[in-house]
């Protein structure tokens, strides 16, 4: 089955499949953990996205995927449209 038929079976508007190789170079050789009792879930996700993944990208061959867990940050705006046109 080819990606234009898998796109056929998947809801309108969503987006295709991301679909990468999976062998032993695609695998972690390591993970990393961060907790605090001093930091919010926030705070560690943003020390890990700004700080540590940039600090990973430095050493040549290395390739760091991008953090994941804890809480996503959201902004929700509510607007009214009357005044807006």
């Amino acid at each position: 089955m080819y990606e234009a038929d898998l796109l056929v079976l998947f809801p309108c508007g969503s987006n295709p499949p991301f679909i990468i190789r999976f062998d032993t170079s695609t695998l972690p050789v390591g993970e990393l953990v961060l907790s605090s009792e001093k930091r919010n879930n926030n705070e560690l996700a943003d020390m890990a996205n700004i700080y540590l993944r940039a600090s990973f990208t430095q050493i040549p061959g290395l390739l760091s995927a991008p953090p994941f867990g804890g809480n996503i940050r959201t902004v929700v705006i509510k607007a009214d449209p009357e005044p807006l046109a």
